[in-house]
């Protein structure tokens, strides 16, 4: 029994080092706002961590925001300048 629990222990250490080497996708958010003018700063805001998570400036009314969480967080999106 000792041997199997070894084992065990083993290959959930395996998982873990796996999960830990495993490639981290970043998240993409293509956004269009009608009206809103060029040169307007769009921002990602982290609620919980209170951190710009990234920002752009709209051009022809689009912006795209890129970045990268460790987990899901819930966040907004806001706009300032020329709007």
């Amino acid at each position: 029994m000792n041997t199997m629990k070894q084992i065990s222990v083993a290959i959930l250490i395996g998982v873990l080092l796996a999960s830990c080497l495993e490639k981290k996708e970043g998240f993409t958010i293509t956004g269009h706002i009608d009206g809103i003018k060029d040169g307007t700063w769009v921002k990602l805001y982290d609620i919980d961590q209170q951190v710009s998570l990234d920002s752009a400036i709209s051009k022809n009314e689009n912006f795209i925001l890129k970045g990268m969480v460790d987990h899901p967080t819930l966040c907004w999106v806001r706009c300032e300048g020329k709007m």
